[in-house]
């Protein structure tokens, strides 16, 4: 039988929208979705004057400080026994020094020979090859009895005035430690090296490096600007991050906004971290305020 063309043909009203039409609603779904997303993105990356507000903070890896917390352990069981007659000589002196250090006592001579010979004997310890393993044996010593309570004069010659210091570089607050072990350790060692008229930082490896002058670097007195800065040389050229955004910051602490841009500006350029472009220009526009201040409209 002939359809009649009069009859509209409703077996079409079944068929599947042609396929040119069908693929065009998910790719304009697409383009609207990565439109979307374009804006939001685009928002975010162009400049927008931001002040910086706080140092990055220090990051050393905790698998780096276990492990080099427990050579240290290692290095130190490895030490001559206590009777060796160098040895007992030494850390007698030693615990002289670190007493006196929080009651002084005697005449200046005496101290003055005292410190003659430490050095001397540390001295000894090195061509023997035996100081690295006596210099962790105290410091690991010296960080078990700030655990300890008490001012006796045991406890006083093994840590002296190592209290007083750690609460001035902020590593202890209101009788707690903040900072991690690796840099009570570090500062121990630190102080170590210094009653022995040996280099602060000599023996330390990579690691007690980095925790050692990052905490002088972001956690140190707010007015050793001039040993912050330096020791920033020092973290950087040990494997620590961010180094040109904390010279922006030390840079600013020591009232140079002007040292402090150019930093941010560096840092953003090594890194493209947009965040540190914000705050290069929140700089500039704040010297371009200073330099040419608007009147006042009330004038």
């Amino acid at each position: 039988m002939t359809p009649d063309p009069s009859t509209p043909d409703t077996s079409t009203s079944t068929s599947p929208v042609p396929s040119h039409t069908s693929s065009r609603a998910p790719f304009i779904a697409l383009v609207v979705a990565l439109a979307g997303t374009g804006g939001t993105a685009a928002l975010w990356l162009a400049p927008r004057p931001a002040l910086p507000a706080e140092l990055p903070p220090l990051v050393v890896p905790a698998h780096d400080a276990e492990s080099t917390l427990a050579q240290l352990g290692a290095l130190g069981r490895s030490a001559p026994a206590d009777d060796d007659e160098t040895e007992s000589r030494r850390h007698a002196l030693y615990r002289a020094f670190g007493v006196a250090e929080v009651h002084p006592s005697g005449t200046p001579a005496e101290a003055h020979e005292r410190e003659d010979a430490l050095e001397q004997l540390a001295a000894e310890e090195a061509t023997r090859g035996t100081l690295d393993a006596i210099r962790a044996r105290d410091v690991e010593r010296t960080v078990a009895a700030l655990r300890e309570r008490g001012g006796d004069d045991e406890r006083l010659g093994e840590v002296g005035a190592l209290p007083d210091l750690l609460v001035r570089y902020g590593a202890v607050i209101e009788g707690r430690r903040v900072a991690p072990p690796i840099v009570v350790h570090a500062l121990a060692w630190a102080r170590w090296n210094g009653v022995h008229r040996r280099e602060l930082t000599e023996g330390m490896d990579d690691t007690m490096l980095r925790a050692y002058h990052g905490w002088l670097v972001y956690y140190g007195p707010a007015e050793g600007t001039d040993l912050r800065s330096g020791a920033l040389v020092e973290y950087v050229r040990v494997g620590g991050l961010r180094g040109l955004e904390t010279e922006g910051y030390l840079r600013l602490g020591r009232g140079d906004p002007g040292g402090a841009q150019l930093a941010f500006e560096a840092a953003y350029e090594a890194t493209g971290n947009v965040r540190l472009r914000n705050h290069a220009l929140a700089l500039g526009l704040a010297e371009l305020d200073r330099e040419d201040p608007r009147p006042d409209p009330g004038s």
